[in-house]
């Protein structure tokens, strides 16, 4: 073989294996990418469905509906509800406990949560935030302020599907009725240090002047009167659409 016919080889050898390994990047990037794109609107779908979900559910905590369901695309995402996380609201010392969390992509790098009646988008401990506020109101005369406290009324906990999940959320029944306090004289507080969202809860408060803020403890000081109210509601899976 001659010495130009085996150049012409080396270089088609080279340009070959150039292309394989430009193919490969693509491949490897390209895909990589488009999952990163895929998860992203995941979550957007999810916080999208949690903040319809939170209208309905608002539904019950003001008394005008006692039951509300919707169903839920998962597309391989889990659903739960998180008993840990607690808020309290109250007055002097006198703390009235909301807890949980009810999830969506429970487990996966960004999570969805309804808890307290708000909805918070959850990126790890540093990265969270209120996407859909609760009902608080403080003003200079009054605050009201109404906590959602959460329990799990299916045998599990938490579902995963490819498909869809209908989620019925049932309210106060006479075995487990809306606790209510008020005062005309103290300050009202809420603590959000065991909440689980500390970073979401802190963010909101401090970007309300109505409030202030020590620690993790949020202080409305009205000059008339507080309320607290706090709604129970119950999380049940059915099958789906």
């Amino acid at each position: 073989m001659t010495d130009r016919a085996v150049s012409e080889v080396i270089g088609f050898l080279l340009v070959f294996s150039i292309v394989i390994i430009s193919v490969g990047l693509l491949y490897t990037v390209g895909f990589s990418g488009l999952a990163d794109i895929q998860e992203s609107e995941l979550d957007r779908s999810g916080e999208r469905a949690f903040h319809a979900m939170a209208v309905g559910f608002e539904d019950i905590q003001r008394d005008t509906g006692r039951a509300r369901s919707v169903d839920l695309e998962l597309s391989g995402r889990t659903i739960a509800v998180n008993r840990t996380p607690e808020l309290r609201a109250g007055f002097s010392g006198s703390m009235h406990s909301a807890n949980g969390a009810f999830i969506y992509g429970f487990g996966e790098s960004t999570e969805i949560a309804y808890t307290g009646g708000a909805v918070i988008r959850d990126q790890g401990p540093n990265s969270q935030r209120i996407s859909r506020a609760p009902r608080f109101r403080c003003t200079g005369d009054q605050a009201v302020v109404t906590l959602v406290h959460i329990t799990s009324g299916s045998t599990t906990s938490a579902i995963s599907s490819d498909g869809s999940v209908q989620v019925e959320a049932t309210g106060p029944t006479p075995d487990r009725a809306v606790t209510v306090a008020q005062s005309t004289s103290d300050p009202l507080d809420i603590e959000f240090g065991d909440s689980g969202y500390e970073t979401a809860w802190r963010q909101y408060f401090e970007n309300h002047d109505e409030w202030s803020v020590s620690g993790t403890t949020a202080t409305c000081s009205p000059s008339e009167a507080a309320f607290v109210r706090v709604v129970p509601v119950t999380i049940e899976y059915g099958s789906g659409g």
